[in-house]
């Protein structure tokens, strides 16, 4: 049995650290390792975040004075900053009355003080990420998943007593800031930073088995961006033959998420970020190994094209629990295809090996 050399889906890269553009004076704070806000009381801390709070009746002055000239003038141009990168008019939303009682239930005094400059802050976190997210607006696909699942074109605030500080989700065809009830206005540079994440959840709620937007991204950059290249190697090695590489992105994906039902150790995480690089994978695997057993060799390469004749060559995942030939994957000739075969727990281990015996078939 070969040794397992290149992970499978069962491993998670880990996320780097993202830098972040502040508009705003002073460096970002790091995430916090522990609450900013006053200790608490257990019982209270547990009653405020499985209770919602009522609004407060009126705001202080100082409050309406500091939500006046540190919101509503802002957020305007924050917004359109927004929109203009997505390419759709959105507005925010924020209920200041029930922000201000969060806050003085969780005894944040800076919100307190600041609930408008608080609340831009908030918003304002986002660009970083959206930037990132829509690469500056150039990414049609990432702008028209998020603006299919944003329907009402709305961003707001709202409590969350499952966040532990601060992050974001898509509900209700909102786009909304989550804060912890008890500990409101801490890390709210960090809260957008699992934007991605949250993205392909929401999309994953409307639809099981759609194609996450991270493994949209990752077969754009790492297998369509680079097909060409990979297939004009081929068609060198090949003597002129124009290959094709073939696999149904659909199917590969519904296969997987089938495949994490009945194994566990499925992990789709790390199979939609690197869903491209896995299939690329497969195929500069193939490509070593026809340079190197067909070598340019005229009846070799005759034999190969006359076996493969439709010159199509195949990644596909076959459901879970499927006996392959090989412990990771399978190779065949059918119907004039190269198929290279996997199943969702072997998607991508020791793929660059998967097509070593080629020749036996041929």
């Amino acid at each position: 049995m070969q040794r397992r050399v290149n992970t499978s889906c069962g491993y998670l890269y880990p996320h780097e650290e993202p830098f972040l553009e502040r508009s705003r004076s002073g460096p970002p704070s790091p995430p916090a390792t522990t609450s900013l806000t006053k200790t608490l009381h257990p019982k209270l801390k547990t009653s405020l975040a499985m209770a919602s709070i009522p609004p407060v009746e009126k705001l202080p002055l100082a409050a309406r004075k500091n939500i006046r000239d540190e919101y509503e003038a802002k957020i305007g141009e924050v917004m359109d900053r927004i929109s203009k990168m997505l390419k759709q008019t959105y507005k925010a939303e924020v209920n200041f009355n029930q922000f201000y009682a969060y806050a003085v239930a969780g005894d944040s005094d800076w919100i307190k003080n600041s609930p408008g400059t608080a609340a831009l802050n908030y918003i304002e976190s986002s660009v970083y990420y959206l930037k990132r997210l829509t690469e500056e607006g150039k990414d049609d696909m990432a702008i028209e998943a998020f603006n299919d699942l944003v329907s009402e074109r709305i961003f707001t605030l709202e409590a969350d007593p499952k966040v532990s500080y601060s992050d974001c989700s898509i509900r209700n065809g909102k786009f909304e800031f989550n804060f912890n009830p008890t500990n409101p206005g801490v890390n709210v540079d960090y809260t957008c930073q699992e934007l991605e994440k949250r993205l392909d959840e929401a999309l994953a709620a409307k639809d099981p088995e759609a194609l996450p937007v991270i493994a949209r991204r990752d077969l754009q950059k790492e297998f369509e961006d680079k097909k060409e290249d990979l297939t004009s190697q081929f068609k060198e090695q090949l003597l002129g033959a124009d290959v094709k590489l073939m696999a149904d992105y659909d199917a590969i994906w519904k296969t997987i998420v089938a495949g994490k039902k009945v194994n566990s150790d499925v992990d789709l995480e790390s199979c939609s970020r690197r869903f491209g690089s896995v299939l690329k994978q497969y195929f500069e695997g193939f490509l070593y190994y026809v340079k190197n057993k067909l070598n340019k060799d005229d009846m070799m390469v005759e034999g190969f094209t006359e076996a493969v004749s439709t010159l199509e060559l195949w990644v596909e995942v076959a459901p879970e629990g499927t006996k392959l030939k090989d412990s990771y994957y399978e190779i065949e000739i059918k119907d004039g295809k190269f198929i290279i075969r996997t199943t969702p727990s072997n998607y991508g281990t020791n793929g660059d090996y998967a097509t070593q015996n080629f020749v036996d078939l041929l």
